[in-house]
């Protein structure tokens, strides 16, 4: 989860009210950054909700089953409890395009999204929805993607992140890390 989300999901949450916590094994809500102007949760039961535009704004239901919600700009990304990363792009009832399955986490950052798959690997695409996954890293237990940056904790706790495209070399940031975030 980038930093952005990690600084936001307080407000989130607060938003949401009691219905909007978090259930066990599941990310919570994130908020888009840079001027964006959605708020997404994720409740209790495993609904995704998103609104648009003032606080006030009426929630809309994204989906169902979900153990993670992500924005970024007018992307909204939820990964379900089977696995299965969504991405949609545009207005709040466009439709869904299913980009992996198999996977642990899910990030958007600008025109990027990466997953991580629950073998460890980690694949980040940018550009269109249905741009080709360029494979980033094995046996990583978690992603982060901010702007041109794609970062990567390794299972034995090394960080590691690149700057740049996605096949820039990797720079090694420190050991002994139980979480990573980019901004």
């Amino acid at each position: 989860m980038n930093l952005k989300s990690l600084s936001l999901v307080a407000a989130v949450l607060a938003l949401s009210g009691p219905a909007g916590a978090a259930t066990a094994n599941a990310v919570p809500g994130t908020v888009s950054g840079d001027g964006g102007n959605r708020i997404g949760t994720l409740r209790a039961n495993g609904d995704a909700y998103a609104k648009e535009g003032g606080l006030g704004a009426s929630w809309v239901l994204e989906h169902d089953n979900v153990k993670q919600i992500t924005l970024s700009g007018n992307r909204i990304g939820v990964l379900t409890g089977a696995g299965t990363a969504w991405v949609k792009e545009g207005g709040l009832s466009a439709n869904w395009v299913r980009e992996a399955d198999d996977v642990i986490q899910l990030e958007l950052s600008g025109n990027r999204i990466g997953v991580l798959k629950d073998t460890g690997d980690a694949y980040v695409k940018e550009g269109g929805l249905s741009a080709n996954w360029v494979h980033e890293y094995t046996h990583a237990v978690q992603i982060a993607l901010s702007g041109k940056r794609i970062g990567v904790l390794k299972g034995n706790g090394e960080a590691r992140v690149k700057e740049g495209g996605l096949s820039a070399s990797w720079v090694k940031e420190a050991d002994n890390v139980t979480e990573l975030a980019l901004s």
